[in-house]
């Protein structure tokens, strides 16, 4: 991801960029990225606890938040390990941020996710990721085109500013938030007066590798949405659309064996 970075962005050279990794204490120092001009790597130690206990991503990102080094108007691309930038992404990075500074508006960015990695070797998993990519083209794209994240946010992709990401009060939101903590952010962040907009672009994403890795992954964002809908500290109406989009995904399967069963019948 590092290197695709550094090509990427070599290719589309619109704006100076630098890399901040952010990892876990390791034991073996063999296995972190060796720093570089444009390359910063933030080990989270594993002694620190944040004022919430927060756990798991969201630990991290809230260490990184308070000890990266990047200046208040920097804008960051949030992407997870296995995301991998385009220069359709770089490209329409650029034009939003250009457009948001130009405005003054400063809003969170967010675009599509693409999962055709290797679809050779895991065919069927990406064709079951492949749902996401429609659904950031329905239902993501129409909750930012209105400005507000009626179904939350994915944990990557997200263009903020750095100001603006520090002035939310970061990541630590408390066992009931860090499990989904993209989702528990965007919903502080809506009330909290910020407003979201659509990227065009997209980056290119790696689908689960198992299916008990896909089945995991799901069983966690449903468990961490239904928290964010019942303990988020926001007004129902930030909550109320991602409750009702969790419980209509809960009753999928039903649909599932409704349709078998109308073909069979």
């Amino acid at each position: 991801t590092i290197r695709r970075c550094q090509v990427e962005m070599a290719k589309t050279p619109l704006a100076p960029y630098v890399i901040e990794v952010v990892i876990d204490e390791c034991r073996n120092v063999a296995l972190l990225p060796v720093e570089d001009v444009d390359l910063r790597v933030i080990v989270v130690p594993h002694e620190y606890v944040t004022p919430n206990n927060s756990r798991f991503k969201a630990r991290a990102l809230h260490y990184a938040l308070l000890n990266s080094q990047i200046s208040a108007t920097a804008w960051v691309v949030h992407l997870d390990e296995e995301t991998q930038p385009t220069q359709s992404a770089i490209k329409g990075v650029c034009k939003f941020i250009c457009q948001e500074e130009a405005s003054g508006r400063l809003r969170i960015g967010q675009g599509a996710l693409l999962y055709h990695r290797e679809w050779e070797r895991h065919p069927f998993l990406t064709l079951a990721d492949n749902v996401r990519t429609g659904d950031d083209f329905a239902r993501f794209y129409l909750q930012h085109r209105l400005g507000v994240t009626i179904f939350g946010l994915h944990g990557s992709f997200i263009v903020v500013r750095n100001d603006v990401e520090k002035a939310t009060g970061g990541f630590d939101f408390g066992p009931h938030g860090d499990i989904t903590e993209d989702a528990f952010w965007a919903v502080k962040a809506m009330q909290n007066g910020l407003r979201c907009a659509w990227v065009d672009g997209f980056l290119e994403e790696q689908c689960c590798l198992s299916v008990i890795d896909f089945l995991r992954q799901r069983r966690r964002w449903f468990h961490g949405l239904v928290k964010t809908v019942l303990y988020a500290p926001v007004k129902l109406r930030w909550r109320l659309g991602l409750g009702l989009n969790t419980m209509l995904w809960a009753l999928a399967p039903f649909a599932v064996v409704y349709t078998v069963c109308k073909l069979f019948y």
